[in-house]
């Protein structure tokens, strides 16, 4: 493989960078717009006020984890540019690990009754263990592994877009019943995610970064 073939993103990089980018702008400008118009009228266990900062929350720090996310897999600032690597790396795992955490409170009052809740909670659990593990890796300087380790955690954070991307194919197929597609997008959103990154992990005999 020459030095452009391995430097040179492929077009999966870049569908991932649009997407991501599109929902993690989204994310950020729903939490000054739409969190409180997202919970009108519903009864809530903490209360409007605490469930709007914990949803507002959820949204910026999910927002800019996918921001980041994709250039952390880029060969050329790795390499290149190790500092900003290091920069933007910091920046991604404190903001996926928000995310996470926040994730895993703001399930407590998702739609989707209980299964749809333990979907959500379970995501929000698992991408906070993959960051902290990458993030432990890191500071190990165990790179091959770290990679690997926050392959995974993206897959996780990438749960945002497959979430908006099934909604309304879910809406269709489920005649609009809202608890019931709920119910189903908080596990189909990122359980294909993982299942399919650690498919790519395993098929390689050792890790490497995809783009």
């Amino acid at each position: 493989m020459t030095t452009e073939q391995r430097t040179k993103p492929k077009w999966t990089w870049w569908v991932m960078v649009v997407l991501a980018g599109l929902i993690g702008i989204y994310g950020v400008g729903f939490a000054f717009g739409g969190a409180e118009a997202f919970y009108e009228g519903r009864d809530l266990p903490l209360g409007l006020d605490v469930s709007i900062v914990a949803l507002s929350f959820h949204a910026v720090v999910g927002g800019l984890a996918l921001l980041t996310g994709p250039f952390q897999f880029l060969e050329r600032i790795r390499t290149a540019r190790p500092k900003l690597h290091r920069g933007l790396g910091r920046l991604h795992v404190a903001a996926a690990l928000g995310t996470g955490l926040s994730g895993f409170f703001v399930a407590g009052f998702a739609e989707g009754g209980l299964t749809g809740r333990l979907g959500f909670a379970a995501l929000g659990a698992l991408t906070t263990t993959c960051g902290l593990v990458g993030l432990r890796l890191a500071l190990g300087r165990r790179f091959d592994d770290h990679r690997v380790w926050m392959m995974r955690s993206f897959a996780l954070l990438l749960a945002a877009v497959s979430l908006r991307l099934q909604i309304p194919a879910l809406f269709a197929l489920l005649d609009g019943d809202e608890t019931m597609v709920f119910a189903v997008v908080g596990w189909s959103c990122w359980v294909p995610n993982l299942l399919v990154v650690e498919w790519m992990i395993r098929r390689r005999p050792a890790p490497v970064i995809v783009v």
